[in-house]
């Protein structure tokens, strides 16, 4: 009896064996992949409680520090956003406070919905992590740069005051300082807005109008501290000027040379828009000389900066004048250039035009296509480039056309030929194969049943 029970618990034993080593194995498997997740979710878990602890210091400075509508706008989405990081923390903490408790379920099931569950929190802390993170560096931007507020009132208080010593010192080297101390007519205004705006708490618009306030502020100090070597600047600035405008001159006579010779010798479409240009040019050119007056005239009377602002003006009066002015021998080279090529092009495209259409007749397949290389041919030789004035770039145009038409046609021709020449190719060599067949069949026949003549074979394999 006992025997008999020892055989029933081996043969239960080996019948469950397969399922309970299953069973070990699947639950193995499971818990190894919650440990590896765990352990990805180690470092962004890491920045996410980080990222979460700046933010909620940064939202309380901007709602406590700022206006009710100016933090509305700087937070943004942020506050949203952090409620879903709490969720996020809520959730990982669970997790972690599960595994440390070793409440591992035995069934295999649970432990697959514990698995899902860590890696649908990486995924989702994946996610959200860099909108945090953009979250967190605008509003340490901001709360950084409110708390610099004061030493910006500092600054824009001491750099008034270095402006308006340096434009003492300036005028009393003889310089005009009016335009590089400008500044100074607004700046206490500007100082006490910004003022007022750190006492209403909107921080944001105080930050900004004092970096303004500073720049500009900055900006006239380092000029007017430099007068004397922007004064010799100043000066070559003013010989180029006059430099360029003498180049302008002879370019201006180069170029009305250019446009009466378009209008004598070509057609009158070849100068179309070249005589506005030179009208452009000149006006351009007569405003530049206008302003190298004004900046020699501030030169003289050491009002740097109005000599700077009319010097720069002449530049660019000077580059527009250039490029309107360079039009008609542009313009005219190029016809030239035209004048010499496009006979020869003419010829040339002719050639080939008559080319396709004498090969498009050798085939039967092609005939249909050689009135096409015909007409191009026509319309080619009916550009008139011996005519006394010829309208080049019409005739460039045309000559353009014509080639986009023939290339098509030409490769058209040469296809069709190509595979009439490999049907040709084809039925000889089955030609030859039939002929050598009949050879044979002949040299093994009897007399009586001799195959049918060359010429049946031939018509036989007559195209249809």
């Amino acid at each position: 009896m006992l025997l008999l029970a020892l055989i029933l618990c081996v043969v239960l034993v080996a019948a469950f064996w397969p399922f309970h080593a299953r069973y070990v194995s699947e639950r193995r498997l499971l818990i190894a992949r919650i440990t590896t997740a765990r352990r990805q979710l180690d470092e962004p878990g890491a920045r996410l409680l980080r990222v979460h602890e700046t933010l909620l210091r940064d939202i309380a400075l901007v709602r406590g520090g700022h206006a009710r509508e100016e933090a509305a706008q700087a937070l943004g989405t942020a506050e949203d956003d952090l409620h879903r990081a709490d969720e996020l923390i809520r959730r990982h903490n669970e997790l972690i406070r599960a595994a440390d408790e070793r409440r591992f379920s035995l069934r295999p099931s649970t432990l697959g919905d514990t698995d899902r569950a860590w890696r649908r929190l990486e995924q989702d802390v994946r996610t959200y992590l860099p909108r945090l993170d953009e979250h967190e560096a605008r509003l340490s931007a901001v709360v950084a740069d409110t708390a610099r507020l004061p030493q910006h009132l500092r600054k824009a208080e001491d750099l008034i005051g270095g402006v308006t010593g340096a434009a003492e010192a300036g005028r009393a080297e003889g310089f005009v300082v009016t335009g590089d101390s400008r500044v100074l007519d607004t700046a206490a205004e500007r100082l006490a807005e910004v003022r007022s705006l750190v006492g209403n708490r909107r921080l944001i618009a105080a930050v900004s109008s004092s970096t303004a306030l500073i720049d500009d502020l900055t900006a006239a100090h380092g000029a007017l501290r430099s007068l004397g070597r922007r004064q010799e600047a100043l000066a070559g600035q003013v010989a180029d000027l006059r430099a360029d405008q003498e180049r302008l001159t002879e370019l201006k006579a180069a170029a009305e040379a250019a446009l009466a010779e378009l209008l004598d010798r070509h057609a009158p479409s070849n100068a179309q828009g070249i005589a506005e240009r030179v009208a452009a040019g000149v006006r351009e050119q007569s405003g530049a000389a206008l302003l190298l007056g004004e900046a020699t005239e501030a030169l003289t009377a050491r009002d740097v900066h109005g000599g700077e602002r009319a010097a720069t003006a002449a530049r660019s009066a000077h580059v527009r004048a250039w490029e309107e002015l360079s039009a008609p021998e542009e313009r005219l080279a190029r016809v030239r250039e035209l004048s010499r090529s496009l006979p020869y092009e003419r010829r040339v495209l002719a050639g080939r035009a008559e080319q396709i259409g004498e090969r498009s007749l050798k085939e039967r397949e092609t005939r249909s296509l050689a009135p096409l290389a015909a007409g191009l041919r026509a319309s080619v030789e009916r550009l008139d480039v011996a005519a006394d004035r010829p309208d080049w770039l019409l005739i460039e145009a045309r000559l353009a056309e014509a080639t986009a038409l023939l290339d098509p046609l030409d490769k058209a021709v040469e296809e069709v030929a190509r595979t009439a020449w490999t049907r040709r190719r084809d039925l000889d060599r089955a030609r030859r194969e039939l002929r050598a067949t009949r050879s044979e069949l002949a040299r093994l026949a009897s007399p009586t049943s001799l195959p049918p003549a060359d010429d049946d074979l031939d018509r036989d394999l007559r195209e249809p």
